[in-house]
């Protein structure tokens, strides 16, 4: 993922997983996409984080832990 910082603040936190580059310089933006474009080693690294940060964190598992999460917190086994 090569995006502007702040249209991707969820992927801030996994700087491995994207290039990000400041808000609305479209020539960081190009210097990003050429490096992946350029790099296939890097791309496909990226790639592999990238898809192993989405499901870590989004799929539907992860989310209905997440979820059983906040329910054993708001309603905790006595």
């Amino acid at each position: 993922m090569v995006s502007f910082r702040g249209s991707a603040e969820f992927m801030a936190h996994r700087p491995d997983a994207a290039v990000l580059v400041p808000g609305g310089d479209w020539r960081d933006l190009a210097a990003g996409l050429l490096k992946v474009l350029q790099d296939r080693d890097f791309a496909r690294e990226l790639g592999r984080r990238g898809r192993q940060f989405i499901v870590e964190e989004y799929d539907c598992l992860a989310a209905c832990r997440k979820l059983l999460g906040v329910y054993h917190r708001l309603a905790p086994e006595n």
